[in-house]
């Protein structure tokens, strides 16, 4: 009968005990809830003031973009007007100056569309105009914008480019602004009488363009780091240009097409950078271009 009171009052302290764990594996619980409830109120909390603070940061480098562009439109109209009316003889005094006042402003409104576009990225405000591209007849006018430049510094910019040319269908002023970076790099690190090349080939089902330049190269890890926002290579930190924007953007505008960027380069063996657009339709054959000062490859 004792054995039998003492099993039972053992088997109720045991219960007790069991009850108590429980309850305080319970609050533990509980409390460990509570806790990560208020961790996630404070993260949520947070990522709300970050977007905030990326959406502020955004609109006020928009604003800066465009109030920095209000003056310039009329600097580098009038002086755009002053060539065409005046027409100085080419390598006077007056045509450096003038074309030397272009140039600036051009390049500052280049840096601006880098800037603004970051901008646009960072607020999800970046759009597209999506139309069949004509690729050739975009090289070209490029190529003839850059001529000048290159020539200035000795430099051969040749296009190298197929009698049939797939088509793709992308925004137009978006490419020209990839193009228009991988150019403004290849002029700017290109020795004096090297050579720049554009070209176009079809890789599987992308078209892909390539702009090689006969530079210095890189370094893999410079290769690596090259399309990070704000990151300045060797060479850019060396002269200080640049704001560290026109690769990213690049490969932002690039990307929001469907396609994809790269670089292959080894040190002083040059560098060519390429991108892919996705295909929209066989090849077309294309007239003879023959632009005066532009050498082509066939």
């Amino acid at each position: 009968m004792d054995n039998r009171r003492q099993r039972v009052t053992n088997d109720e302290t045991e219960r007790r005990v069991d009850q108590q764990q429980v309850r305080k594996l319970q609050n533990q619980l509980e409390k460990m809830a509570a806790e990560l409830e208020e961790r996630l109120r404070e993260y949520r909390c947070l990522q709300q003031e970050v977007e905030e603070q990326n959406k502020a940061r955004a609109q006020f480098i928009a604003t800066l973009a465009h109030e920095l562009r209000i003056p310039l439109t009329p600097v580098l109209g009038c002086a755009r007007l002053l060539v065409e009316q005046f027409r100085p003889e080419p390598g006077s005094p007056q045509d450096r100056l003038i074309r030397n006042i272009v140039r600036g402003a051009e390049t500052l409104e280049f840096r601006l569309s880098d800037l603004l576009n970051l901008a646009q990225f960072q607020a999800g405000a970046f759009s597209l105009e999506i139309a069949p591209l004509d690729v050739r007849g975009l090289l070209n006018d490029l190529a003839l914008q850059f001529q000048p430049l290159a020539e200035s510094k000795g430099q051969n910019l040749a296009l190298d480019l197929p009698q049939k040319l797939n088509r793709v269908k992308a925004d137009r002023r978006r490419i020209g602004q990839v193009l228009m970076n991988l150019l403004d790099n290849a002029v700017k690190f290109t020795p004096d009488g090297g050579t720049i090349v554009l070209r176009t080939t079809v890789r599987g089902q992308d078209l892909v363009v390539e702009c090689q330049n006969s530079g210095a190269g890189l370094s893999p890890a410079e290769a690596e780091r090259l399309f990070k926002p704000y990151w300045y290579g060797e060479a850019d930190r060396q002269r200080m240009s640049g704001w560290g924007l026109g690769l990213a953007v690049c490969k932002q505008i690039v990307e929001a097409h469907g396609g994809r960027i790269w670089v292959d380069s080894e040190p002083d063996k040059g560098v060519t950078f390429s991108f892919g657009l996705p295909l929209e339709g066989p090849a077309i054959k294309v007239q003879e271009d023959g632009l005066e000062g532009i050498s082509y490859r066939r």
